[in-house]
């Protein structure tokens, strides 16, 4: 009678064991998945560089970045795992993909050479996200860029415009007008935002709902 009410006692211990193994693995991979997927589409970014002969496999790389912008950020929060360092590498990527298009659109890419007005243009507006990066380094002490609906805009604009451009093989003026104008917007809003909030916030939606935010 003993024997049997000891393994009777034992088999659930190991049930439980078990349970608990396979959700705490479950559980490491919903944490390590979002921060693969950044760092997939930082080192994917910089292989575009050398494809630009090759405007096929170009675009299918660049539309695989684009879909693990999508589903880190989704992930992480589907999943509740969310951090600082995959905050970061989340920046970093979006920070590369828009560097790296800059530079096959203008350098690498068969494209005519752009006119003078469209150099300027796309020059102050990576000024303006150089010194969101700055002020946000020096204010809070993060290499990271706020998730505001202005900068999704401007990331949605920029991850389209590559295609848009290979596409017609030129540079359009409006494409640009278009893209500089939410890039002078959405640099306003991070500098007003930067300035009035006291605690760094990469999640914040942008400054209309910083404003009616009890304080």
């Amino acid at each position: 009678m003993k024997t049997k009410m000891t393994e009777a006692t034992i088999t659930p211990d190991i049930t439980v064991q078990k349970f608990e193994s396979r959700e705490l693995r479950k559980r490491n991979f919903q944490r390590r998945l979002p921060n693969s997927l950044s760092i997939i589409r930082l080192v994917s970014s910089f292989t575009l560089l050398f494809l630009t002969k090759l405007p096929v496999l170009f675009m299918c790389v660049y539309f695989m970045i684009s879909i693990t912008d999508f589903l880190d950020g989704f992930l992480a929060r589907r999943w509740r795992v969310c951090s600082k360092l995959g905050a970061k590498l989340d920046a970093l990527g979006d920070f590369a993909i828009c560097a790296v298009g800059l530079i096959c659109l203008l350098v690498l890419l068969d494209f005519e050479s752009p006119s003078p007005l469209i150099l300027l243009l796309l020059g102050i507006a990576i000024l303006t996200k150089l010194i969101v990066f700055v002020t946000t380094f020096v204010r809070f002490h993060e290499f990271n860029m706020m998730h505001t609906y202005l900068n999704k805009l401007l990331g949605a604009a920029l991850y389209f415009s590559v295609p848009i451009c290979v596409y017609f093989s030129a540079i359009p003026f409006p494409l640009v007008v278009v893209v500089v104008s939410i890039c002078f917007m959405s640099f306003f809003e991070d500098m007003a935002l930067l300035f009035r909030l006291t605690e760094y916030d990469a999640d914040c939606k942008g400054l209309y709902f910083e404003l009616r935010r009890p304080r």
